[in-house]
């Protein structure tokens, strides 16, 4: 199944792809699919290559990235608001662990399916 995307690329490149992709006797749309689906298996690679430190800190960058907050005050927007910040750290840290960070499509998925109380 594909889906049609619209995105805006620097020219220099999309030169660049269209180089590479002549070269190795492929479309750009191949290419372009190749590199994104390596970048993820990279970025999986990369959790299996970190310690306990560095997942814990990725996880708070994560969560305190703006999306969620378990202060009132802050809610609006798109803003969660969650009981306690450090449910949501674990479950990203849990995420970045078990190679499973960005499989949710909505945070409130991420907090669902974590069984994170949200508002």
């Amino acid at each position: 199944m594909t889906q049609r995307v619209n995105i805006d690329l620097d020219k220099g490149l999309w030169h660049k792809v269209g180089v590479r992709a002549a070269q190795e006797g492929i479309t750009k749309r191949e290419l372009t699919e190749t590199a994104l689906k390596n970048y993820l298996e990279g970025e999986k690679e990369m959790t299996n290559k970190m310690n306990w430190t560095e997942i814990m800190n990725k996880a708070r960058e994560l969560a305190n990235s703006g999306t969620f907050t378990d202060n009132p005050e802050e809610i609006g927007g798109d803003v969660y608001l969650v009981e306690d910040m450090q449910d949501v750290i674990n479950a990203f840290a849990k995420d970045i662990e078990e190679g499973k960070l960005g499989t949710h499509s909505e945070p409130a998925e991420f907090l669902d399916r974590h069984g994170i109380k949200w508002q």
